[in-house]
């Protein structure tokens, strides 16, 4: 689930990439049609241009009127990617692992991140801090 940056919308995607919006959320498209190689992990709204970003959980991005960052779809991934996360001002985003790995796009900073450390259950979300 993303909010819009007012707070009079939101979007809900589901694992197949279909994006669906509510209240002045403008619905820019979606991947509900197309034959995926996994499933779509999350979604976050660019507050810069009011387009949005479905990450996969292969890390691959998909961008609806957004600009892409980059995403780490072309690596071979230890574990899946659970959510993503917009920078405030619509510059950048992150992606979280199901290890509690992080990954940094654009001016999204990197502030630390749980690679490494013995979980007792696997991370299954993230959201903006900015």
């Amino acid at each position: 689930m993303a909010v819009t940056r007012d707070g009079g919308g939101y979007y809900l995607v589901g694992k197949d990439g279909g994006v669906f919006s509510f209240g002045d959320a403008r619905f820019q498209g979606s991947l509900g049609a197309t034959a995926l190689t996994g499933t779509i992990a999350g979604i976050a709204v660019d507050n810069a241009t009011q387009g949005y970003w479905l990450v996969g959980a292969n890390g691959s991005l998909y961008t609806f009127g957004a600009r892409s960052f980059g995403s780490v779809g072309h690596v071979a991934l230890a574990h899946p990617v659970v959510g993503i996360a917009a920078s405030q001002d619509g510059l950048g985003y992150r992606f979280a692992g199901s290890d509690g790995g992080v990954f940094c796009f654009g001016n999204a900073a990197f502030l630390g991140a749980l690679g490494g450390v013995a979980l007792h259950a696997p991370i299954v979300g993230m959201t903006s801090i900015d």
